[in-house]
């Protein structure tokens, strides 16, 4: 009589995706195998698995604030941070475009190192000697990389309000001239019609 023996259950391999941060959509990891044995029988080679990873990660820029109410004549910054939320494969350079009423920032660089740490933003205002009353500037921003989840890449502006620290025309106490009739800080043909309307009367 013979004995055969008894058949040996297949072995299950376990496949655990890395999870790392960079932003790579829909992609495939591919298993090769290798088979080595003293039973030449078995020293041959398998096909490949692929594997489909669903990604989880999204490019994008955490931003802190949006507006900031400031005094022209402030010495101390107001302040915002930014960080990105997915690990980029090359550098991503965000640079600040602001206007006269704002001291110049210098740009900030993100790697696939410091990524996620916030950095901080420092905004001063610049202290003129022009009566303008309160007023708004805005910081925009412009980004930059050979990473193409990340070039170009759109995030808000931060609006400033900023209080003037010189008189302005308009506020308790303003001197106006005989000719601005209307009191809009303005000469102009507004006012010729003011001083019609009174002589008429």
């Amino acid at each position: 009589m013979c004995i055969r023996d008894s058949p040996i259950p297949a072995q299950t391999v376990t496949v655990t995706v890395i999870d790392d941060s960079a932003q790579e959509g829909e992609h495939i990891g591919v298993i090769t195998h290798s088979a080595a044995s003293d039973d030449q029988n078995y020293n041959f080679g398998m096909r490949d698995v692929e594997v489909l990873i669903t990604d989880n990660d999204i490019a994008g820029i955490e931003i802190t604030a949006d507006q900031f109410d400031i005094n022209e004549d402030d010495t101390e910054p107001v302040s915002y941070q930014l960080s990105l939320k997915s690990q980029p494969t090359y550098d991503v350079t965000i640079s600040f475009v602001t206007d006269s009423q704002i001291i110049a920032i210098d740009p900030i660089v993100f790697n696939g190192s410091n990524w996620n740490v916030p950095q901080t933003v420092n905004i001063y205002p610049v202290n003129d000697d022009i009566s303008e009353g309160p007023h708004v500037s805005i910081v925009s921003h412009d980004i930059s990389s050979s990473d193409a989840n990340y070039n170009g890449f759109v995030i808000s502006d931060i609006t400033i309000n900023i209080t003037d620290d010189e008189p302005w025309c308009g506020q308790s106490g303003t001197f106006y001239f005989n000719a601005d009739f209307n009191k809009d800080c303005y000469i102009d043909f507004g006012d010729i019609q003011s001083m019609a309307s009174m002589w008429l009367m």
